[in-house]
């Protein structure tokens, strides 16, 4: 029933993003042509300062819509209208979060990466791609050179932090909609409230964490010459984050469906 879930949810949500897609790339590309012919003439300087801020806008435009389709899917989909008819679907109220959380972690993903192309587009010159060859050439010399595991550790620690990070930021708007909801009334107010809420209780959480992870360092020296002078002391250093995210993200995932189980209030 999920893999049914997220194909709805996918199918809802790129007839949005798809579009906006398409024109930041053809933006991209109409820039790339100004700035070709800006080296020639300064006649179109106009339009090319048009395109650009467009394009700029464009930018901006995508990654607040997909906060915004974030929220707006959430709400509408479960809390909503369309919540009675997708609460009478065989499925649990965990698979339906799930479904909106990795839907949500798809367009932010995809996002960056097609705001990546098209910067690239832009960036695009004759001598771009002898750039880019002296950036492999380089990256080549480093991975024969002196690349090691600890580089693939650290690299995939920060990856993992990133998406850990993600997923509570994801949850915690879904946690607060769902607390303030269960409100009679002003649920705005009380949404936007509990997730000053959380955010104040996972800042408190982590500042003593990482003080009692000082303090038991400070104490331990092997703990310590391993963690600042080993090579994998910035790799434990950011999973212990990721670990602490995950674990605030597993609570919020838990009071959300624990809401929607058991009080829920769609009128």
């Amino acid at each position: 029933m999920l893999r049914k879930l997220l194909k709805y949810e996918l199918k809802a949500t790129a007839r949005t993003f798809l579009p906006l897609y398409g024109c930041l790339i053809l933006f991209a590309v109409i820039n790339r042509v100004f700035v070709a012919i800006q080296d020639r003439t300064e006649h179109f300087s106009f339009f090319f300062g048009v395109s650009l801020t467009s394009y700029i806008f464009l930018i901006v435009a995508i990654f607040a819509l997909t906060v915004f389709v974030m929220i707006q899917r959430f709400y509408k989909s479960l809390l909503g209208d369309e919540g009675y008819l997708m609460f009478t679907l065989p499925t649990t109220p965990g698979k339906l979060i799930l479904s909106k959380l990795i839907i949500s972690i798809f367009w932010v993903v995809v996002s960056i990466a097609i705001t990546g192309f098209s910067i690239m587009i832009l960036a695009m010159s004759t001598g771009f791609w002898q750039a880019m060859g002296q950036l492999f050439q380089a990256l080549g010399l480093y991975f024969r050179e002196y690349f090691s595991f600890a580089d693939v550790s650290v690299l995939t620690s920060f990856l993992f932090l990133g998406l850990c990070g993600l997923t509570y930021l994801i949850l915690s708007v879904y946690c607060a909609i769902a607390v303030g909801h269960s409100f009679k009334q002003h649920r705005a107010i009380g949404s936007v409230g509990a997730y000053l809420v959380i955010c104040l209780i996972s800042q408190v959480a982590t500042t003593l964490c990482v003080q009692m992870g000082g303090f038991f360092t400070t104490r331990l020296p092997s703990l310590e010459h391993l963690l600042l002078y080993e090579k994998y002391g910035i790799s434990l250093f950011l999973l212990f984050f990721a670990v602490m995210y995950l674990i605030f993200a597993a609570v919020c995932y838990v009071v959300t469906q624990q809401l929607l189980s058991k009080r829920l209030n769609l009128a």
